[in-house]
């Protein structure tokens, strides 16, 4: 990719990320988010799809990170890091882990737990299970970070991350004894 092509896609991903902060995802669009990376309509959609898809894009290093857990002894720091960030912007992920912006986000966290489970599957059933179980781990990281950011329970990052963790080994073990 060109030089331009790669500055005008960092701008485009660093607007939607500035914008999301700021705003709720449902009260800006593609063309607020040109504005404020400067480059024309045309650029956005030549990059992306849709809104949605810079989304996924944006968060797309944190779902690698999270479906990564399953293979590793301890949670890395860079799960911590993640989850601090999710905690110093909590009233803005609390909502986008809810409704429609909440089932998208849960579908591109299921989509790549599932690439990376069929990835290691050994066998038939390992490669049937792997959307089921895909579907699950998301289902129960998504699920604390909503509980934990809408405020129903008090944890450091640190423990979030443990749990997350640990959602991820639990499940993983499952699926190595069907």
């Amino acid at each position: 990719m060109a030089i331009q092509q790669q500055t005008a896609r960092r701008a485009l991903l660093d607007a939607f990320a500035e914008l999301a902060l700021s705003r709720r995802y449902h009260e800006f669009g593609v063309g607020l988010i040109v504005r404020q990376a400067k480059v024309a309509r045309s650029t956005f959609y030549y990059h992306f799809k849709s809104k949605d898809e810079l989304l996924v894009e944006n968060l797309a290093p944190m779902f690698a990170a999270l479906s990564r857990l399953r293979e590793v002894d301890e949670p890395p720091p860079e799960i911590e890091a993640w989850v601090g960030h999710v905690w110093q912007h909590r009233t803005r992920a609390a909502r986008m882990f809810r409704g429609e912006t909440g089932r998208k986000v849960a579908e591109a966290l299921g989509l790549e737990m599932r690439r990376a489970l069929l990835a290691q599957a050994r066998d038939p059933s390992g490669l049937r299970l792997a959307p089921l179980l895909a579907d699950q781990i998301a289902g129960g990281m998504l699920g604390l970070l909503q509980s934990w950011t809408s405020g129903r329970s008090a944890a450091s990052a640190s423990e979030i991350a443990r749990l997350l963790w640990s959602c991820a080994r639990s499940n993983a073990n499952a699926q190595e004894s069907t």
